[in-house]
């Protein structure tokens, strides 16, 4: 859990994991050159095939780059 200090104290948290059959895993790589554009890709449904979804966001870098 992460934040900037905008989330307040937790006290306690629940999680609910996923067991896996194994520590190895197929993924697949998509590369998105804005951050509208990996919201959109996360929210139209093509990922509803995978079991797990992520996402990696640059925000240090510098416009045009901010984001890729």
């Amino acid at each position: 859990v992460g934040g900037n200090g905008l989330t307040g104290i937790i006290l306690r948290a629940t999680i609910k994991m996923t067991p896996t059959e194994t520590a190895y895993f197929i993924a697949d790589g998509d590369v998105t050159h804005t951050l509208d554009e990996t919201i959109a890709f996360h929210s139209d449904g093509t990922e509803d095939n995978y079991t797990y979804s992520s996402a990696w966001f640059d925000a240090i870098s510098a416009p045009p780059k901010l984001g890729r």
